[in-house]
């Protein structure tokens, strides 16, 4: 399979809802559907999957560090990883990048689904469980400065 067979594939089960270039020059189709995502041609063999993760701005340091966690274990990202969007948002996004070289049209469809099942994770858990994180990490500071130790 060669990438411009993978994105027939895409084009004919989601909705299209635009072309833009990305932050490196490639050109990214913008789907609809559950939810939003972009399919960019990286080269004749590969293609690059990024879904926006709402709300996880690039640039929060504790938000950083948690997702270089997550991207270590591999157990909250898959195949992918979560990077800043390469579509240019400034939000971070899950990131998969796909040899479609020796791929079978099931097995591609099998990978974008295993794509959308991290990205539902996400969605639906995964930011509110490092927002919860951060919370607590920060009240832990909090309480630790705020101890005053006394000396008799």
């Amino acid at each position: 399979m060669h990438s411009t067979d993978a994105m027939i594939i895409l084009i004919n089960a989601f909705s299209l809802e635009g072309v833009i270039a990305d932050k490196q020059g490639n050109l990214a189709h913008l789907f609809g559907g559950d939810f939003n995502f972009a399919s960019a041609e990286l080269d004749p063999g590969t293609i690059r999957f990024s879904a926006q993760l709402d709300g996880l701005f690039v640039g929060h340091k504790d938000i950083a560090r948690r997702l270089l966690e997550a991207n270590l274990s591999g157990v909250e990202t898959g195949a992918g990883a979560v990077a800043p969007d390469p579509v240019g948002s400034g939000l971070y996004a899950l990131v998969d990048t796909v040899d479609v070289t020796g791929l079978e049209a099931d097995d591609f469809r099998l990978r974008v689904v295993d794509f959308m099942l991290y990205v539902e994770y996400w969605r639906a858990e995964g930011i509110g469980e490092l927002r919860a994180a951060m919370r607590r990490e920060k009240a832990e500071r909090n309480s630790t400065q705020e101890a005053v130790v006394v000396r008799a």
